[in-house]
């Protein structure tokens, strides 16, 4: 879940040119999202999505609520009471956004990983370069993904992700039990 304006986190102030949210409800616990990893956004379509660098608790802030300081200034018109969500769910390894059921903002949460993750600068394990998408059985579309070095040199393996399922929509995929997951990866290269 995200922490959001509609799951009781009340609203949140941000002027323009400045990289400072201020929340607007006490009861609002701002300390499950974690620093320079949740996403901050304005609960608008073409709202830009922010990192969250730090966070001061309201018994530490200056204003008396939560606040949090973005990591890039806010372009946008000054808001007040404006409706918000903070991502905070993501996965172990990577640190890649999960989106559960009925959150929002999730094609601008997904870019903006997309954008992170694509800095020339990034250091880390071998990258998935390549992919092949084959239909040899409708009813199990299968994804091949080619790992190699960080450099581009050595294929280190080919995987293959079988799935058991063609497509699924967003309400069947948050509401799959361990029971119905059918997605396998296997080495085949």
């Amino acid at each position: 879940m995200q922490l959001r304006t509609s799951n009781g986190f009340g609203t949140v102030d941000i002027v323009t040119g400045t990289n400072k949210i201020t929340g607007h409800q006490l009861a609002a616990d701002w300390t499950q999202a974690v620093p320079s990893l949740s996403f901050f956004s304005l609960a608008d379509e073409l709202a830009t999505v922010f990192v969250i660098q730090t966070l001061t608790d309201p018994a530490h802030s200056t204003s008396g609520f939560w606040e949090a300081l973005l990591d890039a200034n806010y372009g946008g018109p000054t808001v007040t009471n404006a409706d918000y969500c903070i991502h905070k769910d993501f996965t172990n390894r990577r640190k890649l956004p999960l989106f559960g059921y009925g959150d929002i903002q999730r094609s601008q949460i997904h870019n903006r990983a997309m954008q992170i993750l694509d800095l020339p600068d990034v250091v880390g394990p071998p990258m998935i370069t390549d992919f092949a998408v084959t239909t040899l059985d409708k009813a199990k579309p299968s994804l091949f993904a080619k790992i190699v070095n960080k450099d581009g040199s050595d294929v280190i393996q080919w995987w293959l992700l079988q799935t058991g399922a063609p497509e699924t929509t967003d309400s069947e995929h948050d509401n799959a039990t361990s029971d119905d997951a059918t997605s396998r990866w296997r080495q085949v290269g």
